[in-house]
């Protein structure tokens, strides 16, 4: 439901505008009970950077991962809801392979983009780190992430080997979530 509404619920959440806000507020009650119910962190999730429903286009804060001397370590704070996948389906030599339901049938649409990786962690002190999962079955491991949450640059690759042995020939920003729900 929210992969049409990401980039309206994120210009409603940063404008601090009414519109859209009891829709914003039920997700993030939603992800809140899912969060503090959480028993482990979420494996590695992916997301495409660009292209079709990509990180940039519904936030634009993602842009920052663009830029050419980002520093290891560096942080920013996303306004979006941020869906993601641990299905390795989603990973392909040239890009990311964006997961769409298509009349109750999930197909994949190849993305020209790099791809951001989401290491989760268990939580502590500082908040959660951890992706939440959302829809878990055969054809699809979602996980997503509240907003607003802050997200912190752990490494970037040219090129790299997934989970399952596929050589991805795009960037990849591994990058760390700490969030916080009431």
């Amino acid at each position: 439901i929210t992969a049409a509404l990401k980039p309206y619920l994120c210009r409603a959440f940063q404008q601090r505008s009414r519109e859209l806000a009891a829709s914003s507020h039920l997700l993030a009650d939603a992800l809140a009970r899912q969060a503090w119910r959480l028993s482990e962190p979420a494996p590695s999730c992916y997301a495409g950077l660009t292209g079709l429903h990509g990180l940039v286009g519904n936030d634009n804060s993602w842009a920052v991962l663009q830029e050419q001397q980002l520093a290891i370590g560096s942080s920013f704070v996303t306004s979006a809801f941020v869906e993601t996948s641990a299905n390795s389906t989603c990973l392909r030599k040239d890009g990311f392979n964006l997961p769409l339901n298509s009349y109750g049938r999930i197909v994949h649409h190849l993305q020209d983009t790099d791809v951001v990786h989401f290491v989760s962690e268990p939580t502590d002190n500082d908040g959660f780190h951890s992706l939440i999962p959302t829809c878990l079955n055969e054809h699809e491991l979602e996980y997503d992430l509240p907003a607003p949450a802050t997200i912190t640059l752990r490494s970037i690759s040219d090129s790299w080997l997934t989970d399952d042995g596929t050589m991805m020939r795009r960037r990849v920003f591994t990058v760390g979530v700490t969030y916080m729900v009431a």
